[in-house]
């Protein structure tokens, strides 16, 4: 089964149906239509596609309804739908545009007479087919069965007219700039204007020109290179190897901006270092634990994934953390000695009992990593540009090594944004599952049970 998308401007007023054409059509066996209908712009542009705005459809119909669909949304052509950009952004389907590739310019399901094209199930079912020149008429004549998406909007945009905010649009140019990097290479940096610029060339060409003039513009921007050290067989692990003399608050503040992109060791230098990071043993900063070791048969570390994995495919999303007592898209978390449990059960009881021992065994042992609270997951918010995020409220408050460890450890689950809130303390109720309350940051250990 294949997936067409048809992409084009429509006017939310015109809801005629001209008297040569059937006002009403059949959607032949095989075929599902999708219609996918906005009434404000689109945007599109290197970091933002069509495809990801489409939203859900306003409905959905196929061969098998027996009432005939309404022939009454056309499609036009628009100038933005020559853009490169804009295809781009589409990977795998068959597309298809009013105005090109001999297609006419005003596009309907279907461009037939009564009669001449299927107007009912039972003529479908007959073996009666369209011929025309409409949507299902090409389906059916390149026989492009499967789902076909019609993706309407009255105008389209390119991003750099409406633009992602400037944390999502400098975070996907910086994670390409490091995705590009597959062996030691040097790198440039620049810091200015709350943003933090990554390049592989000089004058960030990557980015946009509103993010480079806003990093220009701040008299006290910073900028150096850095040396990205992937991993290998005899090094602690992948680095980020940044030169000059800063500040704990400017390091504090470069590690933040690039926690989201890069999960491993970040090492401020103030000479050039340009060899690889030493092996181990060394002086160097040890590599965190972030997988579970231990005796064969101590930890099912598959069973954990699936299990974790389960969990926050069925939470409920949560839309707010101010307020979260009784809220029932609560999950509860378990880190330590690089294993991390997520279940809805306090007690963890979907978890392998092997594995809730080797965690708890662990968190008296209190290693690097060990820590517990309670997560939430947020839907992708359209308004804002954020993806997938979970939010991390605590038991007691996390260092930022610890904070690091559990983002690892979530993000091996899924391209989830992790945020971090205040400790929850639970109350007697909360311990039941019935309830939490607001709580003040404690010290940084991990809060065991017995």
């Amino acid at each position: 089964m294949s997936v067409t998308v048809v992409v084009g401007r429509w006017d939310i007023f015109d809801t005629h149906t001209p008297p040569e054409v059937t006002a009403f059509t059949a959607i032949p066996a095989g075929i599902t239509v999708h219609q996918h209908l906005h009434t404000d712009f689109l945007v599109y542009g290197p970091y933002v596609s069509l495809w990801d705005q489409r939203g859900e459809p306003i409905n959905i119909r196929d061969g098998t309804s027996a009432r005939p669909s309404p022939n009454d949304l056309v499609l036009h052509k628009h100038p933005a739908l020559e853009s490169p950009e804009l295809l781009d952004g589409f990977s795998g389907q068959n597309l298809l545009f009013p105005g090109r590739g001999g297609l006419p310019d005003s596009l309907r399901l279907c461009h037939g007479a009564p009669g001449v094209c299927p107007g009912s199930s039972e003529q479908v079912w007959a073996g009666m087919k369209h011929d025309c020149d409409g949507i299902l008429g090409l389906m059916e004549y390149f026989r492009l069965y499967g789902d076909v998406h019609l993706i309407a909007s009255p105008d389209f945009r390119a991003e750099d007219r409406w633009g992602l905010s400037a944390g999502a649009a400098v975070s996907a140019a910086n994670r390409a700039a490091l995705d590009s990097v597959t062996t030691v290479r040097t790198a440039y940096y620049k810091v200015g204007g709350g943003l933090l610029l990554l390049s592989r060339h000089e004058d960030f060409r990557e980015h946009r020109e509103r993010d480079r003039l806003t990093v220009a513009l701040d008299e006290s921007c910073f900028w150096g290179d850095l040396t990205i050290h992937q991993a290998n067989s005899r090094t602690n692990s992948p680095a980020i190897v940044i030169f000059g003399e800063y500040t704990h608050s400017e390091q504090d503040f470069m590690r933040n901006a690039l926690a989201p992109i890069w999960d491993d060791e970040i090492v401020f230098a103030t000479e050039p270092w340009h060899a690889e990071p030493p092996a181990t043993p060394s002086s160097a900063p040890r590599r965190f634990q972030t997988e579970p070791a231990g005796e064969p048969g101590s930890f099912d570390a598959a069973a954990a994934y699936r299990t974790n994995q389960k969990s926050l495919g069925e939470a409920s999303p949560s839309t707010r953390m101010d307020d979260p007592r009784n809220n029932n898209s609560e999950l509860h978390y378990r880190l330590a000695g690089g294993m991390l449990l997520i279940d809805r059960r306090p007690d963890f009881a979907y978890h392998r009992k092997v594995n809730r021992r080797y965690v708890r065994e662990m968190s008296r042992a209190r290693t690097e990593d060990a820590s517990t609270g309670s997560l939430f997951v947020h839907m992708p918010d359209t308004a804002t540009h954020q993806e997938w995020r979970v939010d991390v409220a605590p038991d007691t408050a996390l260092s930022q090594k610890k904070q690091h460890l559990l983002r690892i450890a979530i993000r091996k689950l899924g391209a989830y944004e992790v945020t971090f809130s205040v400790p929850l303390v639970r109350s007697d109720a909360g311990r039941a599952g019935t309830g939490l309350v607001q709580g003040t940051p404690g010290a940084d250990a991990p809060s065991v049970k017995p």
